[in-house]
């Protein structure tokens, strides 16, 4: 057997052994045992996984902060991870600073369609999602030809303005 299938095999031992739910709480305890597969997954030395750790929360608390941006009254994330900053270090940009640069603004467009893409590869299943799906590739075509005749599309930018900085 490899190793992704004793991954999958510890993996499915513990949602049986659960009545057919994967906890991750379980996953780690198993994995405590060094001669799983899923031991090897884990960083096991608590200065490195704390320090991890904390990174994942900060990544939280950046993620849930939200802010309102006029003249709409729905909230949206304040800080938003665009893909050429993942590929160096990482970060978050505010959102109205991205929303006013257009290589930002077309970075984050690209990652939305991406996650779009992404979003139906999981629910294509789902038949009652079909309006959905025809929605976003209309928004995904529409935004093909932005890309290839940019003239067509020239208006004067909305101007948007922050208010309200809150948790999500």
């Amino acid at each position: 057997m490899n190793y992704e299938d004793k991954l999958r095999h510890e993996l499915e031992t513990i949602r049986r052994k659960h009545k057919g739910i994967l906890n991750p709480k379980d996953v780690v305890q198993f994995a405590r045992n060094s001669d799983t597969a899923l031991h090897q997954e884990f960083e096991w030395n608590d200065k490195i996984a704390g320090d991890a750790y904390r990174i994942l929360q900060a990544r939280e608390v950046i993620r849930t902060r939200v802010t309102v941006l006029r003249p709409n009254t729905e909230p949206v994330r304040a800080y938003v991870s665009l893909p050429n900053d993942r590929k160096r270090d990482g970060g978050y940009r505010e959102i109205n600073e991205v929303l006013a640069n257009d290589t930002w603004r077309e970075q984050l467009i690209e990652s939305a369609l991406i996650e779009m893409r992404a979003f139906q590869a999981k629910y294509k299943a789902i038949k009652e999602l079909t309006s959905v799906f025809a929605a976003m590739e209309a928004v995904e075509a529409q935004h093909a030809e932005r890309k290839a005749h940019p003239e067509r599309f020239r208006a004067a930018p909305v101007a948007s303005q922050s208010v309200a900085t809150a948790t999500a």
